[in-house]
């Protein structure tokens, strides 16, 4: 556990150094987080676990069955219903679950100083395996489409800029990860140099034969 935690405080410290100021909007924003469908995503559930941190359950075509993605605010987010804030998106290891940086990786405490938005979408299959952060030639499986970067690109970073005070721009986007999410944090980063602007590998695993297997069907 404390590896985790070091771990996720080196990727906090990335985004303080962002040098993103916190931005105003206008007083019609709301204080509360409002989690909606948006196109090609749907909501199924919210649970509120505290002031600070939700669990989403979401519908995705790309993906065909519900997954699950944790949202942890900054401290002060109610308390500026007017500032929008810097999102860090932070994946999971294999065989891991949207829950494991809040169980395993102290975030809630570790992020209290910063004021940035988490976000730790589910990159697997519920605990067991994982989507290798690419669009899945085959479609057919078990497992259903698999179009997991079209997902998490096409829909989540949308869906995240809809429904929350974020900063909707490169220099406002951080990715990091542990493990597999360690690779798919430096493929996101690499794929798609638009959407973020700092990016963080833990134990990331670059190149392995898995990856050329799911990329090539």
């Amino acid at each position: 556990m404390r590896t985790f935690v070091r771990r996720l405080a080196v990727a906090g410290s990335l985004l303080a150094a962002l040098v993103v100021p916190i931005t105003s909007a206008s007083s019609a924003s709301t204080a509360a987080p409002q989690f909606a469908s948006t196109d090609g995503l749907q909501v199924l559930d919210v649970q509120t676990i505290d002031a600070r941190s939700y669990d989403v359950s979401v519908l995705s075509g790309n993906l065909g069955r519900p997954v699950h993605i944790r949202v942890l605010l900054p401290v002060h987010y109610a308390d500026n219903p007017d500032a929008h804030f810097p999102v860090l998106y932070l994946f999971h290891g294999t065989s891991g679950r949207a829950s494991d940086w809040m169980t395993a990786g102290d975030a809630e405490n570790t992020t209290a100083p910063y004021d940035v938005i988490t976000v730790m979408p589910e990159c697997g299959f519920d605990g067991d395996g994982g989507f290798w952060f690419t669009d899945w030639v085959d479609k057919t499986t078990s497992h259903g489409p698999s179009q997991f970067e079209s997902y998490l690109i096409d829909q989540l970073v949308p869906w995240v800029d809809d429904n929350l005070r974020t900063i909707p721009a490169r220099e406002g986007r951080a990715v990091a990860g542990l493990s597999q999410g360690g690779y798919g944090a430096a493929e996101m980063a690499a794929r798609h140099p638009d959407l973020f602007t700092v990016m963080a590998s833990f134990s990331g695993a670059p190149e392995n034969d898995a990856i050329t297997v799911n990329r090539s069907g």
